[in-house]
């Protein structure tokens, strides 16, 4: 079964809610609870960007120039070997009005 798109707000919602992606209860494209996400950027200045996936359907999205909190699941940006192990090849979907 396919779900309906998410609204843009709800997507802003979640956005705004980055430090806490490991509770998100389902993915919002299958239904099933595997999102994942980790955060890539460098380490001086804690900028990166955030993958968000879910390891089942293997859809998700990617914000770009978010700080990364402290303590957040992250890699640094120039580690493209742990980049490629860790961020499996997802299909990103972009949220509707």
């Amino acid at each position: 079964m396919k779900y309906a798109p998410i609204p843009v707000l709800q997507y802003q919602s979640i956005l705004r809610c980055a430090d806490f992606l490991h509770l998100l209860p389902i993915c919002p494209e299958c239904g099933e609870k595997a999102i994942d996400y980790l955060y890539v950027g460098d380490k001086n200045t804690g900028i990166g960007y955030l993958p968000i996936w879910c390891n089942k359907c293997k859809q998700g999205i990617q914000l770009s120039r978010v700080g990364i909190p402290e303590g957040a699941k992250k890699i640094s940006i120039n580690d493209a070997d742990s980049i490629r192990k860790n961020i499996p090849n997802f299909n990103q979907v972009y949220p509707t009005d």
